[in-house]
């Protein structure tokens, strides 16, 4: 599985930094390790710059993460199994948190990326300390633990309808933003407008 690990500018390995997780939409698919960085580059260089963060970007190499059609909208995860993708994304995880001793694990996750944010939440409770998902969907019967969850979706959202972000974002008790007026690219508005890492700062 391909992946960018990057360091904060001015990293000092006595110090205890977060590890935040990004996963991309499916046009970054790939194997060259560069799509996944280039088409998430907006908030990457937000969060690089906020130097509290080590970022992990891996790079969905199939169709996506979890081996759902993301029109299917929100699933059930013990009648879906976990994708050799996900099990490496959690993997990668865990072992980059257990060797750089991170003070929290976070993930930010658009589209069928965001349906992997979801996945981790549901199949690995309190993996992550919260997560960020923008047009996704997930499972609604999952439990989640102590992780803090924060929703965007599109009000008109034309790939994955926003009624799945509502049910999800009410059996999860996560705080929800529906954006009027936006399609499924509402995570274009999201980065450009809210203060998504300030939200996960305070967490």
């Amino acid at each position: 599985l391909p992946f960018r690990l990057i360091f904060p500018k001015n990293y000092d390995e006595t110090k205890s930094y977060k590890l935040l997780t990004y996963l991309n939409y499916e046009y970054a698919n790939g194997t060259d390790n560069l799509k996944n960085v280039q088409l998430g580059n907006e908030f990457l260089a937000d969060a690089y710059a906020n130097g509290e963060y080590i970022l992990l970007v891996p790079q969905c190499p199939e169709d996506t993460w979890t081996g759902l059609k993301i029109e299917n909208g929100n699933y059930s995860v013990n009648d879906t199994a976990e994708s050799a993708v996900m099990r490496s994304v959690y993997g990668l995880i865990h072992d980059i948190a257990l060797k750089y001793q991170t003070a929290g694990n976070y993930a930010v996750g658009v589209s069928a990326g965001g349906y992997a944010v979801a996945d981790l939440c549901a199949r690995h409770e309190n993996l992550l300390t919260a997560a960020v998902i923008l047009a996704g969907a997930g499972d609604p019967a999952a439990t989640i633990g102590n992780t803090k969850v924060l929703i965007y979706h599109g009000e008109g959202d034309e790939k994955i309808a926003v009624s799945n972000a509502q049910a999800l974002s009410s059996a999860w008790g996560a705080e929800y933003k529906e954006l009027t007026r936006e399609l499924h690219d509402c995570w274009k508005t999201a980065f450009a407008k809210e203060d998504i890492l300030g939200w996960l700062n305070m967490k």
